[in-house]
């Protein structure tokens, strides 16, 4: 024989409550995305090229902008 004190309110608490990860799964989830999200917007926004880099023979990078 169980007994049973008070009104039941505390009867469904433990179905109720779930894993307390989950939220932080969730929020990890949503982080991906966003971070694929703003690669590729990074990566279609490189603009105009206005030059070229050059690495010389002694390691020195030299910079020439292309005429217009």
């Amino acid at each position: 024989m169980t007994r049973h004190t008070g009104l039941g309110r505390h009867s469904g608490i433990k179905e109720a409550v779930g894993d307390p990860l989950d939220g932080l799964v969730n929020l990890f989830d949503i982080g991906i995305v966003l971070a694929v999200a703003f690669l590729i917007a990074g990566l279609g926004l490189h603009g105009q090229p206005v030059g070229e880099v050059y690495r010389l023979s002694n390691g020195q990078l030299v910079y020439v902008q292309k005429q217009r």
